[in-house]
């Protein structure tokens, strides 16, 4: 099981990762709001696939049978 200061320390060392890609747009000359829509793009494309491959598992549930 996980200790609470071990998730500190993850969840510390992810923020502080979270900055360098940022800075790496930033050296591109890319700032402002194109920067923030490149940056959730990115997220978009990672976490897209991670959100929709089971998705078999879920569909059923959102089906509504029908009444008759």
């Amino acid at each position: 099981m996980l200790r609470p200061e071990l998730i500190l320390i993850m969840a510390t060392v992810m923020w502080g990762t979270s900055w360098v890609p940022l800075h790496a747009f930033a050296d591109l000359g890319l700032s402002g709001m194109p920067m923030v829509l490149a940056s959730y793009c990115l997220i978009a494309v990672v976490a897209l696939p991670l959100v929709f491959s089971p998705r078999r598992q879920w569909l059923p549930g959102w089906i509504v049978p029908n009444p008759h």
